[in-house]
């Protein structure tokens, strides 16, 4: 089986006075929310570059109001419901800060360019089945990692 690296990006609702909820995408494909996650790049300094240029695009802040910070690596293998078979991730988890938000991504649910966002917390996302079932590694690794 090949390795399937992805760098897992975990963005917390610092401009709140208590920053508890992370912010998770809608994924079409798989019908789930997530946290944001981009092709593992082969060179650390390259990923970090091209993970900051894809959250600006994404998010549309300026690359310059981003610190990503890398936090841990693990590889597991799990099924994949899309492919439906087994495979295995190799997950690179960062954490993300943003030094200001535009307005529109303090709302608890939100969209940019037809991507649905949202913020919850881990506990939340642990009551949900479609994101146990389909995410929880990941879920535990942000909940253990990112203070």
């Amino acid at each position: 089986m090949s390795t399937h690296p992805f760098s897992i990006v975990a963005i917390k609702d610092t401009f709140r006075e208590s920053p508890n909820r992370f912010l998770l995408y809608y994924d079409t494909r798989w019908q789930c929310d997530f946290f944001l996650n981009y092709r593992t790049q082969n060179n650390e300094s390259k990923n970090v570059e091209f993970i900051k240029r894809r959250l600006s695009e994404q998010l549309k802040v300026g690359i310059e109001k981003i610190r990503l910070e890398y936090r841990t690596e693990d590889i597991c293998t799990k099924y994949s419901v899309s492919d439906k078979c087994e495979k295995i991730y190799d997950h690179r988890i960062y954490q993300a800060t943003l030094a200001e938000f535009p307005e529109n991504m303090k709302a608890d649910r939100f969209t940019i360019d037809g991507i649905s966002y949202r913020w919850t917390t881990t506990q939340d996302m642990e009551k949900d089945p479609n994101i146990r079932a389909k995410n929880a590694d990941v879920v535990k690794l942000i909940e253990e990692y990112i203070p």
